[in-house]
């Protein structure tokens, strides 16, 4: 009986053992199926992760590009910007030059019919000429006043000058400094001359030019455009700027110079019969040059050739 008992219980273990090892095998299958899960899903994870760092890393090498480009466009619009203001700039100097040249025109126009009413009676009582030049002055190079008193002087004029403005270097340079003799200045000048009864003269020479007045005129094409109101692009548009002048009633006109030319002539063209001359001459030299001598006045070598238009 109790042998039975035994062999019964024995039974029922091994059975339990068998069952509980299938549900261990299980466990352990089911564990390693959830780790290889687990696993599989980190690296999946992972492996995203690096391809976004990758990205990542692309976009940034794409945008610091982007950044040195923009950088070095925009100091090149700082340039430009830097440019565009320098030239207005130059651009506004010229225009109150001009302007002040128009405000100058008239109070010059009045002063000097003023004067010529004062001394048209007059009598000289020597027989020295006597000359007001009215003029621009330059602090480099010879036009204006710069170039005129020096030779009147050495031919024996006497020369009284105002000088209209001062600056560094006449107006076909790029930069321009200096100042513009103001309308109330000018007219303070004649009224000195006049109270000290100074004010008589034989001659009045001005390149800022009192058309109504003159006889000879000498502007360069900027005067002769600013007078007329006309461009002179070509030949055609020089020969209607001086009929322009002649039609104000001045009986010879000279345009001293002109752009017409190239980098190796300058072209300047005179009308009382239209003279076209031509020289060889530098840009940077197109201005007079100082007189060293009287011989040289007196006797100038020629250096320019003139051809008759019609």
């Amino acid at each position: 009986m109790l042998s039975t008992l035994i062999k019964e219980h024995q039974t029922k273990q091994a059975a339990k053992r068998v069952v509980q090892e299938q549900k261990r095998k299980e466990c352990i299958a089911a564990a390693n199926d959830l780790t290889q899960a687990l696993v599989d899903h980190l690296n999946v994870g992972v492996a995203q992760a690096y391809l976004n760092q990758k990205k990542l890393d692309a976009e940034a090498k794409l945008l610091h590009q982007g950044a040195i480009n923009f950088a070095k466009q925009t100091q090149q619009w700082l340039a430009l910007v830097e440019n565009f203001s320098s030239s207005l700039k130059e651009i506004g100097d010229v225009e109150n030059w001009a302007r002040s040249i128009e405000n100058d025109m008239k109070i010059i126009t009045d002063t000097l019919e003023k004067a010529y009413e004062t001394t048209r009676g007059q009598s000289s009582s020597s027989s020295t000429p006597k000359v007001l030049s009215i003029q621009s002055h330059v602090v480099h190079g010879y036009v204006g006043n710069k170039s005129a008193v020096f030779p009147l002087q050495v031919l024996g004029f006497e020369v009284d000058f105002i000088n209209t403005v001062q600056f560094s270097t006449h107006t076909a340079y790029k930069h321009i400094k200096g100042n513009v003799l103001q309308n109330e200045e000018m007219v303070q000048l004649v009224e000195g001359l006049m109270l000290n009864d100074v004010d008589y003269y034989t001659h009045f020479l001005t390149g800022d030019v009192v058309v109504p007045l003159a006889d000879i005129i000498t502007p360069n094409q900027f005067e002769a455009e600013l007078l007329t109101g006309l461009e002179m692009k070509d030949l055609s548009g020089a020969l209607e700027v001086i009929k322009a002048l002649h039609d104000k009633g001045v009986k010879t006109v000279v345009l001293s110079s002109t752009d017409l030319g190239d980098k190796d002539h300058m072209i300047g063209i005179a009308s009382s019969g239209a003279i076209q001359p031509t020289g060889k001459i530098p840009p940077k030299l197109i201005e007079l040059r100082l007189v060293q001598n009287k011989s040289t006045i007196e006797n100038p070598k020629i250096v320019i050739h003139a051809v008759q238009i019609n």
